[in-house]
This record gives C-alpha cells, structure tokens and sequence, in this order.
C-alpha cells in the first residue's frame, strides 16, 4: 500500500509587528479550511526565528487556494510554503 504524503503549512510570522487580532485571524483561517496537513508557525525577528508552534493533523488544515490567500492578507505573514514529508 502507498503511504500517503502530508503536506506541513509552514508559515513565517514577524514576531515585531504581529498583533493578537493577526494570529486570532490566523486561527479563523484555519477553522475554515479544517484539514489533515499539519502547520508550523515560526515566530521571526531580525535576529532569526525566536519561537516555534507546531498544530498538529488534529487541528490541522486543508491545503487550498482561499486558505492561501487569507494568510497572505496578513501583514505580519512574511511568508509561508508547504513542505511535503
């Protein structure tokens, strides 16, 4: 039987401009687009990564362009990319 791949959402999130209403619009973004792929969030200063939340499959998402584009609405998103394992 083929395993099946998972993709991991990998977002990059500047730590020095991010506000609650940012992250909580984060949250809504991914109870829309309920999934399997888990998400990493890597909280980034200009010093590098400080921090890391890692959401497992459980509360995981589900990779689509609307989800995509709710996350690049975010100011704070420098970025993100899905990384397959």
């Amino acid at each position: 039987m083929k395993k099946k791949s998972v993709q991991k959402l990998k977002i990059q999130l500047d730590a020095d401009v991010a506000r609650l209403s940012q992250l909580l619009a984060l949250k809504e973004a991914f109870r829309a687009h309920p999934g399997e792929n888990p998400i990493e969030i890597a909280f980034m200063t200009a010093r590098g990564k400080i921090s890391a939340l890692h959401i497992d499959k459980n509360w995981g998402v589900e990779s689509r362009k609307e989800l995509e584009s709710k996350i690049s609405a975010i100011s704070s998103v420098k970025g993100f990319s899905w990384e397959i394992s």
